[in-house]
């Protein structure tokens, strides 16, 4: 079984190519974004399994705004979509919630955590 593909969006660069390489180490298809207006055209053109989204990356658009497009995208929304960020208000949870992100982590993530949810279920190609 391969592992699923993942967009990462974050305006911290560092914090990005952390995660991708964590996630390339561990054989993970792994793409990543700085803004949510590039990340509207790589989830379009590569339709990843999984998006990690920062919802304080910039960009044209929030990040909630950004997991709502997601969720109602072309493709049905059926990309597994994980919010890792530092905001830690109960209304940004539940704004992205209400978006149709599926987990809401906060940073610094826990790496099993993360893996475990990349291999739920309907994940794995």
């Amino acid at each position: 079984m391969s592992q699923p593909s993942v967009l990462i969006v974050d305006g911290d660069q560092d914090a990005a190519l952390s995660l991708h390489e964590l996630l390339k180490i561990r054989g993970y298809d792994v793409r990543v974004t700085l803004d949510t207006t590039t990340a509207m055209v790589a989830a379009a053109q590569r339709r990843p399994d999984a998006i990690l989204l920062d919802i304080g990356a910039g960009g044209d658009i929030t990040g909630v705004d950004l997991c709502r497009w997601l969720r109602h995208g072309a493709d049905g929304g059926k990309a597994l979509i994980i919010v890792i960020t530092g905001w830690t208000r109960a209304e940004d949870q539940a704004n992205a919630r209400a978006a149709g992100c599926d987990h809401y982590l906060l940073k610094p993530v826990d790496l099993q955590t993360l893996e475990t949810l990349l291999q739920g279920p309907g994940l794995d190609s």
